[in-house]
């Protein structure tokens, strides 16, 4: 069985569905999206047409769905090959990075986050959240933004304790929350390993997670 790296036993992050299940949803989701924005198009008040600043956000959430698309179709290839290569295969990926939901694991360097936010919300927050759950910190997202850059300080300037940190958005429409949307993180993996025929991937600060879950890999 997995033994956790840390005192706190680890959340496990698997993919919720199989690969091509996946697959079949961003598919569904792009195409409906498609349609829907054609639709807005097409039956637009011509003495109030569509704000060209939204409809550049649509386009590039749309483009954002056609990429998740893609980069599922390569990590499911990369997932394949680790099942059937075995822990030669595995090695490839301890000193990498994964991108996925996980918390960050704050060392005292910045942590760099993407973020999304609903089409329909006036305006969303960033919030922080301790190992613990609790509620740290707050930060207001522009309407387009889907990056941000956190320096893990305190309100005094003061770096946070080193540990995991979770993140999240909270999405607002006159003034009332609408629904949460997540956060991608980056964090180094530590170990690969195979318990019970199942891929493991052992991040910064003892986090476990599947590789189903792993939407980007880097150096």
């Amino acid at each position: 069985m997995i033994t956790p790296t840390t005192a706190a036993t680890p959340q496990i992050l698997s993919g919720t569905q199989a690969p091509a299940a996946d697959q079949t949803v961003l598919n569904s989701d792009y195409n409906t999206f498609l349609k829907m924005l054609t639709a807005q198009v097409m039956n637009q008040d011509p003495l109030n047409p569509l704000d060209s600043t939204e409809y550049a956000s649509q386009l590039a959430t749309f483009s954002a769905v056609e990429q998740q698309v893609v980069t599922n179709d390569l990590l499911s290839s990369m997932v394949s090959l680790l099942g059937s290569g075995g822990l030669s295969d595995l090695a490839g990926w301890v000193g990498q990075e994964v991108r996925s939901e996980a918390p960050a694991y704050f060392k005292g360097d910045p942590i760099s986050l993407s973020v999304s936010q609903a089409l329909s919300a006036d305006y969303s927050v960033l919030e922080v959240y301790d190992d613990e759950g609790t509620l740290l910190q707050t930060h207001p997202l522009t309407p387009d933004q889907t990056s941000f850059e956190w320096d893990g300080l305190d309100d005094a300037g003061e770096p946070l304790p080193e540990g995991q940190y979770s993140f999240v958005v909270d999405n607002f429409t006159a003034g009332e929350s609408i629904g949460l949307t997540p956060v991608s993180t980056y964090n180094e993996v530590n170990e690969a390993l195979i318990d019970g025929g199942q891929i493991y991937l052992v991040l910064a600060g003892g986090f476990i997670l599947t590789p189903e879950a792993v939407t980007g890999i880097r150096q």
